[in-house]
């Protein structure tokens, strides 16, 4: 049997032994259980009535996952990325990006990147501070300071540090050096009238580029020992410099009070008719991007006779944004869930882009509306959409629309069955139809990439199973000579099944997330046919439940496939198809502790480094890191 048929078999058998195993509750107590509480929810989380019905969720004090230290596995577990920590990644599953915005087009770190939609706002009773530093060796460091206090119950502030700092492996230069920076605010009135939310934002990149490795074999042979230490890389003075600062604040004004007045006349209830609330929100983005190498190599760029200069390239972000939105209350006058909710809106976005070829000036007006019916809490119907007129994307729209059902009662929870689907034209990202630099300049008229994407999802309890359908008419994407190419008139369809399962069997636990995947158009789009994350857990109460202590070993393994390569003169992946990658199955080993507020983790990562030999590539000519030690701690202070 072959090596990655016995590790695909192995994974998927250890996956379903817990099916026959005995479940039970969870025996494992929570050791001294902390009284005070932290809750945070995301922007993306807030309903259209703002503060009203803000969905939280308790802050992460789970000693389970806690061993996983790496800031880009909190957006996935499934990325490919170039060998070490705050590098640039893509994403191993595929997925269109919907979006109405002025997008471009950079995206290779945004798994390290605070943004709007990912920053987390928090709330509890008393002030608190939550500290996190992690260590490993080529001087790997993660480390954050999260602070939040309220203020008299109705204004809470909040900010958060992070450093992603690594050498990596320095023979290779790929060293990593990022900061992010955001402060918070939340308010509203006693009687819920007025209130805002907003932020600031500060990331900084510093990233040396190598350009990968010049002799893959070589470099697998110098691991076997079969070989000296002579393989080089392409860049030697190459590096990407990103400076990133975003603002945003969102108000609203309920247009009539809160207090549904039970005031009556003499002849019965006064007539009330709320008529909703108003928000308004402006966004504020400024990214500049930078490139420089002082020593190019012209054998890894596009030759430019007789020119062997200096290269610095920079590209300059700018995007504003006004949004006015109205919606009908979510309650009704008898306080009672609204069944029928009703939104609509109107963004003003001006976007301004800087590069060698000159600045271009984009103006969009943006309609939207949209509703949502609920009935009985068990049948839910969603739709909405987005028109934009202007100078960019002229005639471009989304349209959205959900449903789902309980196929249960009130009285017996059976699951959540959804369908989702949209249907979107939208131009493509603004790098891909015009760039300008040293060594790769483009001026494209694409069409609009029209998609159609589709989603049957299952939940119930611990279980997520979802089938998902996309189909790209005008796809845009970028070919092995690193040059974008629109396939107009070609239909790309992707094809995916995952099932995100976790089982406790006493103190035990498995948490499975696999991924299929499946491309008939594999010349176009490069994903592999199977992804897996599995981690396995014993918890273990000690010292009278004084201290929980943990062992976790997390596995991952993908089936080969050409995966895309890497170009920094333009930060972009694109497609090869010389080299596969995958078929290589990553184990690390942890012990994490808890006692109290506190936790940390002793991690022993890719401890089966050789075991399975040295093709421990994700992105073509950056090997992944070497078996290393990692420890980390973090701390929870109250007042």
């Amino acid at each position: 049997m072959k090596r990655g048929n016995a590790v695909l078999l192995l994974l998927l058998l250890i996956g379903i032994m817990p099916l026959f195993a005995q479940q039970k509750k969870d025996s494992i107590q929570h050791p001294r259980t902390d009284s005070l509480k932290v809750y945070h929810y995301h922007i993306a989380a807030i309903d259209t009535d703002m503060v009203a019905s803000l969905k939280r969720y308790p802050a992460d004090t789970m000693l389970t996952g806690f061993q996983r230290s790496d800031p880009a596995l909190e957006s996935s577990p499934f990325y490919a990325s170039l060998g070490n920590i705050g590098l640039a990644t893509r994403a191993m599953t595929f997925g269109s990006r919907i979006s109405t915005s002025a997008d471009f087009g950079m995206h290779a770190f945004d798994a390290y990147r605070f943004t709007n939609e990912n920053i987390n706002y928090y709330s509890s009773v008393a002030p608190f501070t939550e500290m996190f530093y992690s260590t490993g060796s080529r001087k790997e460091q993660v480390f954050h300071v999260l602070h939040s206090h309220t203020i008299k119950k109705q204004l809470v502030i909040g900010a958060k540090y992070r450093i992603v700092n690594s050498l990596g492996i320095a023979e290779f230069r790929q060293k990593s050096d990022i900061s992010n920076i955001v402060a918070t605010a939340h308010f509203n009135t006693k009687n819920r009238r007025y209130g805002f939310i907003g932020n600031y934002i500060h990331n900084r990149f510093k990233i040396q580029e190598n350009g990968g490795i010049t002799n893959d074999s070589i470099y697998k042979r110098v691991q076997q020992g079969t070989a000296d230490s002579s393989y080089t890389y392409y860049l030697k003075n190459a590096q990407t410099y990103i400076r990133e600062t975003s603002a945003f604040l969102e108000q609203y004004v309920n247009l009539c009070p809160t207090d549904t007045s039970k005031a009556t006349d003499s002849i019965g209830p006064k007539f009330r008719m709320n008529i909703g609330r108003i928000s308004h929100s402006i966004y504020y983005l400024k990214q500049v991007n930078t490139f420089t190498d002082a020593e190019p190599n012209t054998g890894y760029f596009p030759a430019i006779a007789g020119d062997t200069t200096y290269a610095s390239d920079s590209v300059r972000f700018i995007m504003l944004e006004n949004r006015v939105l109205w919606t009908n209350p979510e309650m009704t006058l008898q306080h009672q869930a609204r069944k029928l909710r009703l939104y609509a809106g109107f963004t003003y976005r001006y976007t301004e882009v800087r590069q060698k070829s000159g600045p271009s000036f984009l103006n969009q007006y943006i309609p939207s509306a949209g509703f949502t019916l609920n009935i009985d809490s068990l049948f839910f119907v969603s739709a909405s959409g987005e028109y934009i007129a202007g100078n960019y994307g002229n005639g471009n729209y989304i349209g959205r629309a959900s449903l789902a059902f309980r196929p249960g009662s009130k009285d017996h929870d059976a699951g959540i069955i959804a369908l989702k689907g949209s249907y979107s034209s939208l131009q493509p990202a603004w790098c891909t139809t015009s760039f300008s630099s040293k060594y790769f300049n483009w001026s494209h008229d694409y069409l609009p990439q029209q998609s159609i994407n589709g989603s049957l999802e299952y939940r119930y309890k611990n279980l997520v199973a979802a089938v998902d359908v996309y189909s790209i008419n005008n796809y845009v994407l970028f070919l092995n000579d690193a040059l974008p190419f629109q396939k107009a008139g070609i239909i790309i369809n992707v094809y995916a099944a995952r099932v995100n399962k976790q089982f406790t069997f006493g103190k035990f636990a498995v948490h499975n997330n696999f991924i299929l995947q499946y491309t008939p158009n594999n010349h176009s789009v490069h994903v592999p046919l199977f992804v897996g994350q599995q981690s396995w857990y014993f918890t273990q109460p000690m010292f009278k439940k004084a201290l929980l202590a943990q062992l976790a070993l997390d596995l991952f393994y993908n089936t080969p496939y050409y995966s895309d390569a890497w170009m920094p003169a333009t930060q972009q992946f694109f497609l090869q198809d010389n080299t596969k990658t995958g078929n290589y199955l990553y184990a690390d080993v942890a012990l994490n502790f808890k006692i109290k507020r506190a936790r940390l983790f002793l991690k022993l990562s890719h401890f089966d480094n050789g075991l399975m030999g040295y093709d421990y590539f994700s992105v073509p000519h950056y090997p992944m890191q070497n078996r290393a030690f990692k420890f980390g701690v973090s701390w929870l202070f109250f007042d």
